[in-house]
């Protein structure tokens, strides 16, 4: 005698932009598979995640849902809420890396004609006088006596 055992798989729509697109078309799809490594990793790929990104997903969600049960208006205005949001959060980051990058040079160049107390690359003591700012890709860096030191090895300033 044999037993026959069937099993039956219970989706969820996806609205959360952690989400993969393999991630959406299982959760509209009942037909597909998610391995727990693709669920892992759209966990981790929430730091970048721009707003293309989230549209992409959102589009790709809307196109395999299921017709019988398509998604309701108030995840659609949900999912546009955060697209909106992802948006503004990128706009922000950008902004505050920009305030970042003045406040450093404006920092370095206060410095000018002030003696500074640092700690040389080959890590002994050594003190001089600001004559220059350089501002790079990497941020700014003093002159002192002809070198390049890295503001952030500066350990007390004096008049």
């Amino acid at each position: 005698m044999t037993t026959a055992v069937s099993s039956v798989a219970t989706t969820t729509p996806v609205t959360t932009p952690t989400a993969s697109a393999a991630q959406a078309t299982a959760a509209t799809n009942p037909n597909s598979a998610t391995s727990s490594s693709q669920a892992s990793s759209a966990g981790q790929a929430l730091g970048s995640l721009n707003s293309s990104e989230f549209l992409q997903l959102l589009v790709t969600q809307l196109t395999h849902q299921d017709p019988t049960s398509p998604m309701s208006p108030t995840q659609m205005v949900s999912q546009t809420s955060t697209l909106t949001m992802v948006q503004d959060l990128q706009s922000l980051l950008t902004t505050v890396t920009t305030m970042q990058s003045e406040v450093a040079a404006q920092s370095a160049q206060s410095l000018i004609g002030h003696t500074v107390s640092y700690t040389s690359p080959s890590g002994t003591s050594a003190s001089g006088v600001v004559s220059g700012v350089t501002l790079g890709s990497s941020g700014p860096t003093l002159t002192i006596s002809g070198q390049q030191i890295d503001p952030s090895t500066v350990t007390a300033v004096t008049s």
